[in-house]
């Protein structure tokens, strides 16, 4: 079953954030991790990427590197679990 099926639709990656959010315990808290803050924050960063990307606007050196090191932790969380079980 997807995330579609599951979680009531997934769309947008807000939409993604918000069921993950919803969701935490103990699902998701499995995969990324106790500190529940540090998802937020790395989701928002690459929400607010692909924000400027969907409306064409220049993304800035900085705002890459946020997006980049953001999607490295959430890859990193997300391939350990999928390692250990």
């Amino acid at each position: 079953m997807g995330l579609n099926k599951k979680y009531g639709g997934v769309r947008y990656t807000s939409d993604l954030k918000n069921e993950i959010d919803n969701n935490w315990d103990p699902s998701f808290k499995a995969i990324f991790g106790p500190d529940k803050n540090k998802f937020k924050n790395r989701i928002e960063a690459i929400i607010e990427v692909r924000n400027y990307s969907s409306h064409t606007a220049e993304i800035t050196e900085p705002e890459m590197l946020s997006f980049r090191g953001a999607m490295l932790w959430l890859e990193e969380w997300v391939q350990n679990y999928f390692e250990i079980n």
